[in-house]
Formats: structure tokens, sequence, C-alpha cells
């Protein structure tokens, strides 16, 4: 018995060998070159394949049949015919655990999109049933989908060798995060294997090394074209999990002081920074100035909206503090969603592809004059913040290179019922601009020491904010878009203040060497005069930006001359907090927001109504543009403390 025994052990061990000497063990960077030698997989030389994927896709995201082409439509009954015969032959085959034939097996991703949407519909609705109900297997499936993603990544991230199971695993977890409804967790904080929690004030924040947006677009080998075309089906193809497998080389596992196995950025990203050239470390401002990093996805139609609504603190504090914003690798599946009409699989994965999005987005923006800089492909800043927002999240370093705060990163307050009501642009200002007064009137370094408004927990500084700003965009919460739409922002000197009729005069300040959307778009411009393609096409907020921008630089001083009718409703902000018309001062650095005024509040009656006229702009005899703003901001720098000894 125990002979036999042996013999059983014995021969299992020998089984469990076998099998494990026929599996394939490859290490990430291995795969990753596996994987693009055929990066489309067998739907590269099969155009119905093709097709039956983007069907796929289509009932995935539930395409409405109102919105489709003709080519759509038949894309859309290509697939249900394929639903019906063979598609569910094959489900079922492959539920049951039996081999499929090749013919067959170039469909199963086709199938698993397929089986996935209907199980991500159940888990939607988990919510609704009894808990004590049991999962359907549709559900089940991509339940366990997302829960082994993450053991994959963890994997990944520590360096380990991956099997083709684990790969395929990897590719069911991306259909997963890339279909609708689906997130796009696979950070290393995100699988508990970084920092998960904001910053305190006085850490030490990492010593990065950017690359500059300038760096990359003036380099020889930079062109606005030769960006690869978005793949809607991406997520069902070997060249979908790419990304995964080239951010698993950016880390490095090493013992956090609790003990844990926590990732860093390696000091050389491979095939990320390939050279020192054009690069800014955070290092070289210690002991020289503050730096103001706000993250920001400049391909994200809501992140650009931060981009001039910056300029006005940029051109007010940057003889003081180093403000970047940093373009991160964020695939935004809703802003995508509103672009192109679909959601598209598309990630960043040079810094070609980065310099493209930042540089389209100074077009839409000409007059912004604030450096950008560009995360590396494994995203280490975005998740040395530890969230996945792309916009609105900003991180102050003090001149010794420590924290001296960090916003949670949310878009709105979040502030009682009227929360989201809030103009979080207004209020993101704010913040960041109390933060700036404060880090600058001890000197530039963090010091637990803060004003008594605001010594207490950061929520409370925060409330304090939101009930200063939520007033002025409540009353106007009714009007489309805010009360104006393609805002332009102003920002210059007050020349004189004339407190009986409330005008303001101030003169802009411009240099357009300065401004890269500006000498873009004079590029674009040159091009098509000239019968040349152009690569970017301006909207038309950016061709009302640019017109107002060109009278600032070739025009006279009294068109870069402004009046400002300070109306009793026009927000009115000193520092950061609200103030009166009493405060404004001659001589002070003020940023100004007009643009388009509605002609009425919509109609009660019909909400669905947009009553417009031109902006409220004339001119005055003396050749000055007259105009009512939305928002005025004051900035004045704060006289540092004296030392204890100079009292």
């Amino acid at each position: 018995m125990k002979n036999q025994k042996r013999l059983v052990f014995v021969l299992v061990l020998w089984v469990a060998g076998f099998l494990f000497a026929q599996e394939v063990w490859r290490t990430p960077a291995e795969w990753l070159e596996v994987i693009r030698a055929n990066p489309e997989g067998p739907s590269a030389t099969d155009p119905e394949l093709a097709d039956l994927e983007l069907g796929a896709l289509m009932i995935a995201d539930n395409w409405k049949l109102e919105g489709m082409t003709p080519e759509q439509l038949v894309t859309f009954s290509n697939i249900n015919a394929f639903v019906a015969e063979p598609g569910k032959a094959i489900r079922e085959k492959w539920l049951s655990g039996a081999a499929l034939d090749l013919e067959e097996e170039k469909y199963i991703w086709i199938v698993k999109t397929l089986y996935m949407a209907e199980g991500k519909k159940g888990l939607r609705k988990l919510s609704e049933r009894a808990v004590s109900k049991p999962k359907t297997p549709s559900e089940h499936y991509t339940f366990t989908a997302s829960r082994l993603g993450w053991e994959i990544l963890a994997k990944g991230y520590r360096g380990e060798q991956l099997t083709e199971a684990d790969i395929t695993a990897l590719r069911e977890f991306h259909l997963w995060t890339s279909t609708k409804h689906g997130r796009l967790p696979f950070l290393p904080y995100c699988v508990g294997m970084s920092r998960t929690t904001r910053y305190r004030a006085g850490d030490e924040f990492p010593d990065f090394k950017f690359k500059t947006f300038e760096s990359v677009v003036s380099a020889p080998g930079y062109s606005d074209t030769g960006a690869p075309e978005p793949d809607y089906t991406a997520c069902l193809k070997p060249k979908g999990i790419e990304r995964y497998l080239l951010m698993f080389q950016g880390y490095e596992i090493q013992k956090h002081v609790a003990g844990d196995e926590w990732c860093y950025p390696k000091a050389a990203l491979p095939g990320f920074l390939e050279s020192d050239a054009g690069t800014v470390q955070l290092s070289s401002f210690r002991g020289k100035k503050p730096v103001v990093l706000i993250s920001s996805d400049l391909k994200d139609v809501y992140c650009r909206r931060w981009f001039p609504t910056l300029e006005t603190l940029y051109q007010a504090y940057k003889d003081e503090v180093e403000f970047f914003i940093v373009n991160v690798a964020f695939d935004d599946w809703w802003f995508l969603t509103t672009q192109y009409g679909a959601r598209i699989d598309s990630y960043y994965s040079t810094y070609l592809e980065s310099a493209r999005s930042a540089k389209d987005a100074y077009l839409w923006k000409p007059n912004v004059s604030v450096p950008c800089l560009l995360d590396d492909s494994a995203s280490s800043f975005r998740n040395a913040l530890a969230t996945a927002a792309g916009g609105g999240n900003f991180v102050i370093l003090d001149m010794d290179g420590r924290v001296a705060y960090e916003n949670p990163g949310e878009r709105w307050p979040g502030f009682g019922e009227t929360g989201r009501d809030c103009h979080d642009e207004s209020f993101w200002l704010n913040e960041l601009e109390t933060e700036l007064q404060i880090l600058l009137g001890n000197r530039g370094r963090y010091s637990r020491n803060r004003p008594k408004d605001y010594q207490n927990e950061v929520s409370e500084m925060r409330l304090k904010l939101y009930e200063q700003t939520g007033r002025h965009w409540l009353k106007y919460k009714n009007w489309p878009s805010g009360r104006y739409t393609s805002p332009i922002w102003f920002c210059g000197k007050i020349s004189s203040v004339d407190s009986e009729n409330r005008t303001v005069t101030a003169v802009v300040l411009v240099d357009p060497d300065a401004m890269p959307g500006y000498r873009f778009h004079q590029e674009e411009l040159r091009k098509k005069e000239a019968g040349e393609p152009t690569t970017f096409e301006p909207n038309q907020w950016a061709a009302k930006n640019s017109e107002v921008l060109d009278r600032w630089v070739n025009g006279s001083e009294a068109d870069r001359t402004y009046v400002f009718e300070i109306e009793e409703d026009v927000e009115l902000f000193l520092n950061g907090k609200a103030a009166d018309f009493a405060d404004l001062q001659v001589g002070d650095q003020v940023g100004v927001r007009y643009g388009y005024l509605p002609d009425t509040l919509k109609d009660p009656e019909n909400p669905d109504s947009k009553n417009f006229k031109a902006a409220d702009i004339r001119k005055t005899p003396e050749g000055f543009t007259r105009v009512i703003p939305e928002q005025v901001r004051i900035s004045r720098l704060p006289k540092p403390k004296k030392k204890w000894w100079l009292w």
C-alpha cells in the first residue's frame, strides 16, 4: 500500500512537472515583443472578423439605431446574425470547456465581449436584488475577470514571469475595463502596491524628472502626424494590453517602511526618458522657488478648462513660484464618447503622442503661457498622486521640496446638498491661491503655523472657500453653460479705478513669445494661406481667442486697454477670498473672465430655449474696449513674515 501511494505521488509530481514544463513563461518585456509581432490578431487579414469585432462593441456599448450610419447599420445586422448562429454554438461549446477548432477560436473574443456585456448588465442591477441571490454565469465570469486581473497586475508590477494563461486573463481584464461602464484601475496604487492616501503637509515629494513639452515639439523627430488612428476594437486584440506590459517595466519593488511591497518609479525608465536633454527635475528648484504641479489630461475637454483658468494665477505669481501643467497619460472614455461618438481605446505610449495632445490644447487656448511637462509612459506622477482623476489635482511644493499642500482633487467640493452647484473653476482657483498666499507669507517654506482662519482641518478651509464661491454660481446655474460661453481670460494691471461709476481700467500683459498656442496658430494660418494641408483645425473657441490675441499683440496701446464695468453680481476675489469693489487698487494684478452674454434666462416654459446675444463689448471714445465681465480676480503678493530677531 505504501509503495502504491509513493508511486501515485511520484506520478502526480511527474505529470505536474510535465505540464509546468509545457507552460510558456516570459517576462513582461518578452511578452511585449511577442504581442508587437502580431498586434492585430486574426482580424488583421480577415475583414469579416474585423467587422464582427466592431459589431460586438456596438452591442456592448448600447449603440442606438437612431444614430447609426448606413455602414454601421450593416455591421449591426451582421453581428446580430452571428449571435444567432454560429455565435450561439461557439458560446455553448466554450462555456462547456470543450476545445474549439481553429475556425471557432478566431471568434472567441467576440463571444467573450458579448458575454461580458451581459454580465455587466446583471452586476449593475445587483444592488436592486436581494444579496443572497446567486450570480448568473455571465455575472460570475465578469466578476472573476475583474478580480483575476488584479492578481495579474500585481505579478506584473513585481516583475514576475507571466504565462499564456496570465496574458489571456490580462486581456479579459482589459476588456472589462474598456467596455461600457468599465474603469481603468491598473496603476500600482489601485492594486495596493503604492501610496493610497494624500500626501501630508511636510512630506518629502518624489524628485521627478519630467520631459518638457517644448523640447519634444522642437525635436528633429517630432511630427504633428504619424499618431496611430484610434482603434475602437483594440480591446479585443492583443495590442490592447501593450500599455500594461509597458507600465510593468516602469516600476521596481522596494520594501516600504511598514514592510509592504511598494512600487516605485525606476530611476531610468526603459524607453521612456532617452536622455536628460529637455528635462526638468524638481530638485533643481530647491532653495530657489516653490513649485506648483497641476495634473491634467490635455486630451480631455474638461481638463482643458483649467488651461485658461490657471493663466491669471500664473501671471500674478510666476516671478515667485514655478508653475507647471503635467500632461498625464489618462484614457478617459467619457471624453472620447463625446468627441467621436463612441468610446475609443487609446492610450499615450510615447512622449510624441502626449506632446501632440498638449499642442492641440495650446491651439485651443492660444493665450495660455503656462509651461507644460509630460508624464512618463508609466504614469509615475499620476500614480504618486494616487488618483485616477485627469484634472483638478494639484500639489504645492515648498522651497525645500516638501509638500506644502495637496488638494483632494474632486471636481466639485461636494459640501451639502448643493455642492455640485458650485462654480468649480472659481473654487479651484481660490483654493490654490489661498495656499500660495500662506506659503509665500512664510517665505516659501512650509510651516505648521497656519493663519487662524485656516489652521484647522483642510476640509474646514475648503468649506469656507465653497461658501464664498458658490453664491454667484447658484444664481446663474439655470443658464446654459453658466453665464457665459467661450470665455476669454484677460490678465493685466489696473491703471485706474473709478469708484463713482464702478469701473476699472486695466492694460493687458501679453508676451507672444511665451504663448506656444499663439505661435502654433500663426503657423497653421500660414499653411492655410499657402494652400498647404493643416494638421490642427482650430475650433470656433480658438478662433475667437486668436482674434482677440491678435489685437493685443499687433494693436495699439488703446487696443490693449480695457474698461471693466463691475456690476453688483460680478464675482470679485482678492487673493482667493471674496472681496468688494472698494478693495481694488491701482497697480493690482488683475485677471478678468468675460465672453458671450445670454440675452435672457431660460424660458421656464421652454427649458431648451437658448437666447443669446453678442458679448456686451463696446468701444469708449478713447478707443478702449468696454466690457461687463463675469469674474474679476485680484492678486497681491503677501509681505513675508519678518524673522523673529528682526522684530
